[in-house]
């Protein structure tokens, strides 16, 4: 019917004459609705040229078929253009423009439409109103969602004076509280939703913990304290989301006897921490030296009817073993086995990591000889540690490569450079190149352990394979430059190359450009 109504109107411009307001009118409403936003725009566009003007209804239809194509950006032009003819949007077309603005996540397009629309009937767009200010508590946006709540009020006759949005403090704490709690009625505890300021709004508790929520995010615990007691004030029950919104930010002050006392209100109101904001004070004590307090912590949780995971626990046992207290660390270890459950390879490979850089590598390899009885799996990391560990007793470094080799465990690029790291340092280049040309491969080598090599075979009086090894490593592109450690390995083997009469015309003539790329020059000159 539509398209027949289209080819009359088209008929009747051929004949030069001109259809009426309500046909034009009744035929853009059809192609809105048909799905063909398009062409009632085009039809619009002749209305126009026709010398009529749009209404109300004609233009909520424009828009509102626009924007089920998702065309948000025609749809806001329209409603644009709308205005500018001295049109005013009425509730019906604001929840359709602010819904396509939802649906796109313009949330911030959506309040200055609410804000456009202060005057009308605030009741008819609950839904609106509380999506948009749960998404600008969510973003961080507190000043906006303030000033967004208090025109809430003012559409009720609710007297809210008007806010300075620049003053940050203000609208947080004064204005929220005060305007959230103050004028509000106390509720059910039970009840899934609140009214809200007596103006017939319904927000969610979500509404308050995310306002709580945001202001704990950005370190402003002393004014979400505040809102939390006029909520408890005005017969609100704070949920264990609120409790750990603000947990979070006394953990990420690492600050221990606040934690303890909401811990404690915690449990008297049934609500469980969150386990991560266990891991994060501990973390937190453990980088301003007080590990012992960090241990102590997880004690008081325990106290408390807590069980902290392997996470924090291991966080513990890692602080006790970077400040030397790796025995410490060992009692945590056991105390845990004995009461919890038994520690993971994360646990043991933090103890093993520990033991060796205490020099106590005996003690290393007992605990991981106990992790092998308790039937865990070695991973890439325990294996690393402890053939790196192996300093100077490059057998057993074999001995655990070997035995990782059976297990199934495939060395990866860290293993093998630790490995071949330690055979250099130990005096064994003819061995670390067996595992060196293994490695070659299976990765790409770094210039690290090609120079590794270098250095140790011209040690061991065999110049002739380090200037190939050399070569080698100067036809690889990316040479680290900029790294102090590369280039000290480098100057040392290039100048030891240079003192040996069988290499020293070879490393002249590469270092000159006439049996290399021109790009070696380069590495002279960092050499210089």
């Amino acid at each position: 019917m539509v398209d027949q109504v289209s080819e009359m109107v088209e008929h009747m411009e051929r004949m030069k004459m001109t259809p009426n307001e309500k046909t034009f009118s009744a035929l853009i409403h059809g192609l809105s609705k048909q799905g063909k936003p398009n062409k009632a725009l085009e039809m619009f566009d002749k209305m126009k040229r026709s010398g009529y003007n749009g209404d109300l209804p004609l233009y909520s239809s424009l828009i509102e078929g626009l924007l089920k194509e998702r065309n948000l950006g025609m749809a806001r032009n329209v409603y644009v253009e709308m205005k500018e003819n001295g049109i005013s949007p009425d509730v019906q077309l604001l929840k359709l423009m602010i819904s396509g603005l939802l649906r796109e996540k313009e949330f911030s397009s959506a309040c200055q439409l609410l804000e456009e629309g202060e005057d009308l009937n605030m009741c008819n767009m609950v839904f609106y109103y509380n999506t948009v200010l749960d998404e600008l508590i969510k973003h961080g946006d507190i000043n906006r969602a303030c000033k967004l709540l208090c025109m809430m009020l003012r559409s009720k006759g609710l007297s809210v004076p008007e806010l300075d949005t620049n003053d940050e403090i203000n609208c947080s704490t004064e204005t929220v509280s005060d305007q959230l709690f103050r004028i509000n009625q106390p509720v059910c505890p039970n009840a899934d939703s609140y009214s809200i300021v007596g103006i017939g709004c319904k927000g969610t508790l979500l509404m308050y913990n995310n306002l709580i929520h945001e202001l704990c995010n950005v370190d402003r615990l002393e004014e979400s304290y505040e809102l939390l007691k006029r909520m408890e004030e005005s017969g609100f029950l704070a949920t264990g989301f609120t409790y750990n919104s603000i947990l979070y930010c006394i953990c990420k002050r690492g600050d221990l006897p606040p934690a303890l006392d909401l811990l404690r209100v915690m449990r008297q109101y049934h609500h469980l921490p969150w386990i991560k904001h266990s891991t994060l004070m501990v973390q937190q004590l453990c980088e301003k030296g007080k590990v012992s307090e960090a241990a102590g912590f997880l004690d008081e949780m325990t106290a408390l009817g807590y069980i902290p995971d392997m996470v924090s626990y291991s966080a513990a046992i890692d602080g006790l073993c970077k400040s030397g207290e790796v025995d410490k660390a060992l009692q945590l270890f056991h105390d845990i086995s004995s009461k919890w459950s038994l520690p993971d390879v994360v646990a043991h490979n933090i103890l093993i990591s520990g033991f060796f850089k205490a020099g106590r590598w005996r003690k290393a390899l007992e605990i991981y000889e106990e992790m092998l009885k308790k039937e865990l799996v070695p991973s890439h990391v325990t294996y690393n540690l402890l053939i790196d560990g192996c300093e100077g007793r490059y057998e057993d470094a074999l001995m655990l490569w070997n035995e990782m080799r059976e297990k199934g465990c495939a060395p990866n690029q860290i293993i093998y450079t630790a490995l071949i790291h330690g055979l250099c340092k130990c005096g064994r280049p003819d061995v670390a190149i067996v595992y060196f040309n293994e490695m070659k491969e299976e990765f790409e080598l770094d210039h690290f352990v090609y120079l590794l090599l270098i250095n140790s075979s011209i040690a061991k009086g065999n110049s002739v394979k380090a200037f190939q090894l050399l070569k080698e490593v100067l036809e690889k592109d990316n040479f680290p430059s900029n790294s102090p450690k590369a280039l000290g390995l480098m100057k040392k083997a290039v100048s030891k190359l240079l003192e040996d009469d069988s290499t020293s015309l070879d490393v002249k003539l590469l270092f000159k450009g006439k049996t290399m790329p021109s790009r070696v020059a380069n590495y002279l000159h960092c050499l210089e």
